[in-house]
């Protein structure tokens, strides 16, 4: 079976919590999480270290961007 790897981005929002709980669970899918690094984004993450790949930027530098959509499938 092919592992879809997979960026989200707002990754320690309502939405996103929601949606790494899901993910992260599912052997199917390697998760890259993408948010301003922050003690909340931190907190929300730490469950999940293990894992999820964690990047910490800011969605607005182009750079920061491009750096964590390398490699990804979607």
């Amino acid at each position: 079976m092919k592992t879809t790897r997979v960026l989200l981005t707002g990754a320690s929002g309502t939405i996103g919590q929601n949606v790494i709980a899901q993910l992260a669970e599912d052997s199917r899918y390697q998760l890259t999480v993408f948010d301003l690094e922050s003690r909340g984004a931190a907190a929300a993450f730490a469950p999940y270290q293990d894992r999820i790949r964690i990047v910490y930027g800011d969605i607005s530098k182009f750079d920061q961007v491009e750096k964590a959509c390398r490699d990804q499938d979607t």
